[in-house]
């Protein structure tokens, strides 16, 4: 008895199995019942009609049949090649479609066999489901999609998976230079591998190619870090240029259906062509031709796209796009000036100096040539003669060629002056000062560690090959003449009679004379610019300590004026800071910051300019005994520039933390958050700017512009504009200034691939 119980549930077991069946012609039932009743719908919005198109058949049952097998309602497979909807259309039908959609839902239990009355309530639960749901009913009446097709799959549970796919056929845009992308494949998974903590980095390089002439040009301002994202020989970049034309509201985006480019794609450029194309300045920096303007596009407005290749596939496509960014200008700071008391101008003095310049070859005693005098009727007051010889060699015999080159140039005098003055003043000496300021110049400085011996030692046997010693040398073996001229005084201004006042005092070594002259010169406004910069005047400023507190607050009037000049001043006093004033030091850090603000402004600096700037880590040594903010963040803004001209990331973000500490610790109003979240953006701390215009904006804390800065920067490091996740920044955008939003959207047009973004923009914006 319980054998034959038993068999009659196995046999009814098996009848129930074989009713439970999915049929084709079930399949085609549910599928044109479907489409009729989302046709009707699209008619009923003046819409074309979509038609079933047989290379979706597979895509749409094969997801249908993963999601039963799985069990699982998502739009996405484990396995790569099949992963998105993209992916699995792209995969039966490769080059065909360019917009791609899909729907999917779960039905309730069905009970089979399915009748023609069952079917079509089926296909109506079905349809119903769809159009209940806002994202499902957007594909349904999406007026881009022309083709469709519905894949079903019955569940163990007796459910229906369903999938349908929506799709545009593709455009061939005209003029391709290649028929297959050079070869070039999009990527299958993940393929950016370590470029993630390069997220910042990769996003600014969508912004860093621009049009010379009909030449694609790519300017990367971190070669180290280029090198790192482009690692392998296979690895580079490919430009996809693209006419606003293809995307506006007046019809469907036109983009190529390519799933590497959407416009006209320029040949590959890889790691290595791209280095050795280098043109940069600076030994930081990376110039470089990365395309050319095909013909048929030149003159033509262009929007510029990158398409990052690694491994030889195309990875990432990046547009270009605009984020607002501003780095803090330096906060206002008085140098600290004193007036010597009962110092009187005189009404004699020097009027002018001219100084004349003498050449010398190695071990020679002529010049190259002979400077020409100046002719004057004026008085001569004094002659004062500077004679070099180069560090190498023996001390003894350089004696003996800077007395004789002094002997050379005095003759010279002799010879083209009617009368040589009394007062002739000759120094001569081995060029050592000016050696040491030439090693810190070209960042040598561990070689100051050295003996004179030794130093002597490696330039005589060249250990040292990197630095350009015959130029070095040469220059350590300018010698000089200057000429001061007396003058006549009676009616001249108070300029005037400063600079005949300085003159003579710093030939007299008159201190507080010179100190009154420089005080005048700053307080006055330095109405004449080279006046410190005369040799006779540069070289009291260089050598007298109790100069330096007025002397700097004079330069930095005028350091535009003779920057290397004013550069080696600094450098001098840094070396001999135990002997100066804490206000001499005060006004020698605002000099620096000042001087190196301005310098460090050229983004391609050139290796030999860069030189010119003295080390931080001398400098901030002596502020440290200051002890005063304003300066010390103004020695941190001016510093970063320098530690970005030579990519320390270290650095650049220690002198980051203490601006964006400070300024944060100081913030009053949404101006000076605004403030803040530029200077994020300016060293591309993106995320930074994002984080905290968020909290500000779900604390309704910001106004019109931070909104917008947090737009654009949310934009920037978020290609598709993802507006599920940002569409209330978007919406209030909108609401604040319709006008602008607008405008935005206009100005950064790739936003419209994105096509909830486009249907937003094209039904508010005129």
């Amino acid at each position: 008895m319980k054998i034959k119980i038993l068999l009659f549930l196995l046999l009814n077991i098996i009848v129930n199995n074989l009713d439970a069946q999915l049929t084709s012609a079930n399949k085609n039932a549910l599928k044109n019942r479907i489409l009729q009743k989302i046709n009707a719908l699209r008619k009923s919005k003046n819409l074309s009609s979509l038609e079933f198109h047989k290379s979706l058949t597979k895509p749409a049952e094969l997801h249908s049949f993963y999601m039963s097998k799985t069990n699982t309602l998502s739009h996405f497979q484990k396995n790569p090649k099949y992963k998105t909807p993209a992916k699995r259309v792209e995969h039966f039908k490769p080059m065909e479609y360019d917009l791609i959609g899909e729907n999917i839902l779960l039905s309730s239990k069905a009970r089979f066999p399915l009748s023609k009355s069952k079917e079509k309530l089926l296909a109506d639960e079905m349809f119903k489901s769809w159009k209940d749901s806002p994202e499902h009913f957007a594909n349904m009446i999406d007026p881009n999609y022309q083709f469709t097709n519905i894949g079903f799959e019955l569940s163990r549970t007796g459910q229906i998976y369903a999938t349908q796919v929506f799709v545009r056929k593709g455009l061939r845009i005209e003029g391709q230079l290649s028929d297959n992308a050079f070869g070039l494949t999009a990527a299958y998974g993940e393929c950016e591998g370590d470029m993630d903590q390069y997220q910042n980095l990769i996003a600014n390089i969508g912004n860093s190619i621009l049009i010379e002439g009909n030449d694609v040009i790519l300017y990367e301002h971190n070669i180290y870090y280029f090198k790192k994202i482009f690692s392998g020989p296979n690895d580079g970049i490919a430009i996809d240029l693209i006419e606003p034309e293809q995307i506006t509201c007046a019809e469907p985006n036109k983009l190529d259906l390519s799933p590497v480019y959407d416009g006209v794609l320029l040949k590959p450029i890889y790691r290595d062509d791209i280095l050795s194309g280098n043109r940069a300045l600076s030994d930081y920096r990376l110039i470089a031709k990365v395309g050319e303007i095909p013909s048929h596009l030149q003159n033509k407005k262009l929007i510029l796209a990158v398409i990052i290749i690694r491994d030889g596939v195309a990875c990432r496509y990046i547009s270009p796009s605009y984020v607002s960014r501003r780095i803090y200008n330096l906060r206002p700071i008085e140098p600290e000036v004193f007036d010597p008391p009962n110092i009187r101008f005189s009404n004699t003095g020097i009027a002018r100096s001219v100084t004349l310049n003498y050449d010398f070859k190695r071990n020679a005693t002529t010049p190259l040539s002979y400077p020409e005098l100046p002719a004057s009727d004026e008085k001569i007051h004094s002659i004062e003669i500077k004679s070099f010889s180069s560090i190498e060699g023996n001390s003894e015999s350089n004696a003996l060629l800077h007395r004789k080159r002094a002997e050379t140039i005095k003759q010279h005098l002799r010879q083209e002056l009617s009368k040589l003055p009394g007062d002739i003043s000759i120094s001569t000496q081995e060029n050592w000062a000016h050696f040491f300021f030439q090693l810190k110049y070209h960042f040598a400085d561990s070689l100051l560690e050295k003996s004179k011996a030794e130093l002597k030692k490696l330039v005589v046997e060249d250990k040292l090959p990197i630095l350009p010693w015959d130029s070095l040398l040469f220059e350590q073996r300018k010698s000089f003449a200057t000429i001061h001229y007396e003058g006549q005084l009676n009616n001249i201004g108070p300029a005037e009679r400063m600079a005949v006042n300085l003159r003579q005092a710093v030939l007299d070594g008159n201190i507080p004379l010179a100190n009154k002259a420089l005080f005048t010169f700053y307080t006055s406004g330095a109405k004449d610019k080279q006046l410190l910069f005369e040799d006779a005047v540069f070289n009291a400023l260089l050598n007298e300590k109790e100069l330096v507190q007025n002397a700097a607050a004079a330069l930095s009037l005028v350091h535009r004026g003779n920057r290397q000049r004013v550069s080696k001043f600094i450098s001098k006093w840094i070396d001999h800071s135990d002997e100066l004033s804490e206000a001499a030091l005060f006004n020698l850090v605002h000099l620096y910051t000042i001087l190196y603000d301005q310098l460090l402004k050229t983004w391609d600096l050139p290796a030999q300019s860069l030189a010119n700037v003295i080390h931080p880590k001398y400098i901030e040594s002596i502020n440290e005994q200051i002890k005063n903010d304003t300066l010390t963040l103004n020695l941190n803004l001016s510093i970063i520039k320098y530690y970005g001209q030579i990519n320390d990331g270290p650095n650049i973000s220690r002198s980051f933390n203490y601006i964006s500490k400070h300024f944060k610790n100081r913030i009053t109003n949404i101006e000076s958050s605004i403030d803040l979240a530029l200077f994020y953006n300016y060293w591309s701390m993106y995320g930074l700017t994002n984080q905290y215009l968020l909290q500000l904006f779900n604390e309704d804390k910001l106004n019109e512009e931070a909104l917008f800065i947090l737009l654009s920067t949310l934009y920037y490091m978020h290609d598709s504009g993802d507006l599920d996740e940002y569409e209330k920044i978007y919406q209030k955008a909108m609401e604040l200034n319709k006008t602008r939003w607008c405008s935005w959207i206009s100005k950064e047009i790739y936003l419209l691939k994105d096509q909830k973004i486009k249907k937003l923009y094209c039904s508010e914006c005129p």
